[in-house]
């Protein structure tokens, strides 16, 4: 692939749904109209890359957890994966990232 036409720059997005988690990266491109932080670089609105992994609640809990702990392992596990599951080179080149849950009780 022509080097010049590689994002220089990713930002990633992580979503904790009900069922499992998922990440999504996008390149970020300068001299883009509209909002923005102030910088100069906005994010493109289609992802480059996205994974996406269900929780294991079952396998933590037999590993001795109570629920509540199961629960925290299982959702860093997902985040893990979900962000080993982006390419090397995403990874290296990300400048931000954006994390949501969609329940009341989580916490950040």
């Amino acid at each position: 692939a022509d080097p010049t036409t590689q994002p220089s720059a990713y930002v990633i997005g992580v979503d904790f749904g009900t069922s499992g988690a998922r990440a999504a990266a996008v390149p970020l491109t300068s001299g883009l109209a509209g909002g923005g932080g102030g910088d100069g670089a906005e994010a493109n609105t289609v992802p480059s890359f996205e994974s996406r992994v269900g929780y294991e609640y079952e396998r933590h809990e037999a590993a001795g957890c109570g629920r509540d702990a199961a629960r925290c392992s299982a959702w860093r596990a997902a985040l893990r994966e979900v962000l080993l599951a982006l390419p090397g080179e995403v990874r290296a080149k990300c400048r931000a990232v954006a994390v949501d849950g969609t329940s009341a009780t989580t916490v950040v």
